[in-house]
């Protein structure tokens, strides 16, 4: 479905990342994770034409997605981004009903099914309570919730989230993974970002792992999240086992021993 072939991405002429391979397909979750600065929002803005490659392409049904029109890209990518700075007070329904417009006539007004597409959008998100709230008068994890029912309503085929869980707290953050396994239970192919190992291995089809603009690992995350693997993405001590209460495994910090007389070296 969204494919990034020896893919050579960054800002201008400077790369981030180089020769990258990556696919995504119907009804798969495929989670980024990586440091800050390893290059994943970037990565994931051009793999949604708002970047221009510097290398190589990025492929949308086998079409290149540079050749296609705007329009038809926003009928099949959504994008949750990372934070929105509203300027407007449009109302929570208002700032979801623009996620219709690649699908609504240039001089058509939005039809009842609109509406009710938003409608079905705010509910899914248990957020129809916020629609007739100013934007601007949400809290930061309201606008996130507000971001993704926007990216819903387009009806994508695919959907691009850079972080969705970003200032979330932890019953919206799992509100929010529950719909990324929806999602994927009806089709959709969803490509999201986390600093979270745990997200990957609650969601996630595959993962990949990635450092300074490059793939390390991609693959089941039972296979590729190990302890040692994410010691060396992330410089710190991490233990993944098996969590019977979760029914998966799970990603904890390992905590160093201290003595009386100072740490346990």
């Amino acid at each position: 479905m969204l494919e990034a072939r020896r893919l050579h991405f960054g800002h201008g002429a400077i790369a981030l990342g180089r020769e990258l391979d990556l696919t995504i397909g119907e009804g798969e979750a495929l989670c980024l994770i990586g440091p800050n600065g390893a290059g994943k929002t970037t990565l994931l803005k051009t793999m949604l034409g708002l970047i221009p490659p510097i290398g190589g392409e990025v492929l949308l049904y086998g079409a290149p997605l540079s050749r296609l029109q705007r329009r038809e890209v926003a009928k099949r990518l959504g994008f949750v981004p990372q934070a929105h700075a509203a300027l407007f007070p449009f109302s929570v329904g208002d700032v979801v009903l623009m996620g219709r417009v690649a699908r609504i006539g240039a001089f058509d007004a939005p039809s009842s099914a609109d509406r009710a597409i938003v409608a079905e959008a705010l509910t899914r998100l248990h957020i129809a309570h916020l629609a007739a709230r100013p934007y601007t008068e949400l809290s930061g994890g309201e606008r996130q919730l507000v971001l993704i029912a926007r990216a819903l309503a387009q009806q994508p085929s695919c959907l691009v989230m850079d972080e969705p869980t970003a200032n979330l707290d932890l019953g919206n953050q799992a509100r929010v993974l529950d719909v990324i396994n929806a999602l994927r239970a009806i089709g959709l192919a969803v490509l999201f970002s986390s600093h979270d190992p745990n997200h990957a291995f609650m969601c996630a089809d595959r993962v990949a792992l990635m450092e300074e603009g490059a793939l390390v690992a991609i693959g089941p995350p039972d296979d590729v999240m190990t302890g040692e693997s994410l010691r060396k993405l992330y410089g710190v001590a991490l233990s993944v086992e098996f969590s019977a209460g979760a029914g998966r495994k799970m990603c904890t910090p390992v905590r160093r021993a201290h003595t009386a007389g100072g740490d346990n070296d």
